[in-house]
């Protein structure tokens, strides 16, 4: 199916921008981007992305019934993202007749690109920050002259500013960002797709952790996510529990100093670091406990995937958590940097497996009344049409 085939099909076209995308390897933002995608298809919206390529991914090509165009940026240093940006809109322009919304996700380079044409073509613009916090798009972007002259021209581009939680929320108000185009919106899962195992005994047994309560952690190995408090923690907890096991999911800068770590604790042969996977599922359906013991997140797409999956929840009051996990009701929330809080709720669960059955399943039921696929992609086509509505007005 060409193009043309595809708008003939729509009421009306969306492009989103997004820096990175599969099958390049990517991030929860790009991950969720993607699901976001094919959930609009699925609500006959025409959907294109444009994001970077290299080498070796297709410049164009037509998956899941969206159209992707991929631009390999050139050059060394700063001059592959300016590259890129001058890509980015030569193909918004190319493709202006397919599209009537644009819609970046992150603050990246792609942001800049939606601002500028959509300034140009007047077409709404929408702009979906990813973290709050001082590895959010709002702190980290203030830090330097560069990301402070991105900020204003996304204030003066946008026609709408996705925020995840309160305190993204605030951030966006204090860097000058309208009150009237800012927009709560949630992340969603596809709750197909992740759904709890009611028996995990032979997915333990293929991972070669039979007979153990597993702890998950999935996500980037970086100081953001705290894990040396994680793992001195999970090294307090062995001595109670033989039987626990930890699985890091995810690589990073901080492996070789938290494998290290993990040595010098003395939990090595209790923990492994799986690295980066293409498909997360299996490792869900064999946890029992997801642990997420970040200083800074936006709304984790691990989190949902966990939810979805019916694992028990533990994570820290940052970002988007203390609403998803409705203030504990439905998932344990601890405080950030406190290793005290962690290992004692960790312990409390390990101890109860009533406790995690009871968890489990209100965290699935929160997963299907308010984050499914599904309801975060009604959510766009309103906001969407809203959008198209007011330039009519």
């Amino acid at each position: 199916m060409d193009v043309a085939n595809l708008i003939d099909k729509h009421p009306f076209g969306v492009v989103m921008l997004v820096n990175e995308f599969p099958p390049l390897r990517v991030g929860g933002g790009e991950r969720q981007a993607e699901q976001l995608c094919i959930q609009l298809v699925k609500q006959n919206i025409n959907i294109g992305v444009l994001t970077r390529g290299d080498k070796d991914t297709l410049h164009s090509e037509i998956r899941d019934g969206f159209w992707v165009q991929r631009v390999q940026p050139r050059g060394p240093g700063k001059f592959k993202s300016f590259s890129f940006l001058l890509g980015a809109i030569y193909h918004l322009w190319r493709r202006r007749k397919q599209y009537q919304i644009i819609h970046a996700h992150l603050a990246f380079t792609p942001a800049i690109a939606a601002a500028l044409v959509g300034r140009l073509l007047r077409k709404p613009v929408i702009v979906k920050f990813g973290n709050s916090g001082k590895f959010g798009d709002i702190q980290v972007s203030q830090a330097t002259r560069r990301g402070r002259l991105k900020l204003a021209l996304l204030r003066r581009g946008g026609s709408r500013f996705i925020a995840l939680d309160d305190a993204m929320h605030s951030e966006l108000l204090q860097a000058g960002f309208a009150l009237s185009r800012l927009q709560r919106m949630n992340n969603g899962v596809d709750a197909t797709l992740f759904h709890p195992i009611a028996d995990k005994s032979h997915l333990k047994f293929d991972l070669g952790i039979r007979d153990k309560t597993v702890i998950l952690y999935i996500g980037r190995l970086t100081a953001q996510k705290s894990l040396p408090l994680l793992l001195r923690s999970f090294g307090q907890l062995t001595r109670k529990y033989p039987q626990v096991f930890l699985l890091l999911v995810g690589d990073g800068p901080d492996r070789p100093a938290l494998a290290k770590l993990a040595t010098q604790v003395g939990i090595r042969e209790q923990v492994r670091f799986i690295g980066n996977v293409d498909n997360v599922r299996p490792y869900l359906a064999a946890s029992d406990i997801f642990v997420l013991p970040s200083v800074s997140e936006g709304m984790s797409n691990a989190l949902l995937e966990a939810m979805s999956s019916g694992l028990a929840c533990v994570v820290t009051r940052v970002g988007n958590a203390t609403e998803m996990l409705e203030d504990g009701s439905c998932g344990l929330l601890v405080e950030a940097n406190n290793q005290k809080e962690l290992t004692q709720t960790l312990d409390r669960l390990l101890d109860n497996s009533q406790q995690r059955a009871d968890l489990s399943k209100k965290a699935r039921q929160r997963i299907e009344s308010t984050y499914a696929i599904e309801i975060i992609g009604k959510s766009y086509q309103v906001l969407y049409e809203t959008l198209l509505d007011e330039i009519l007005v």
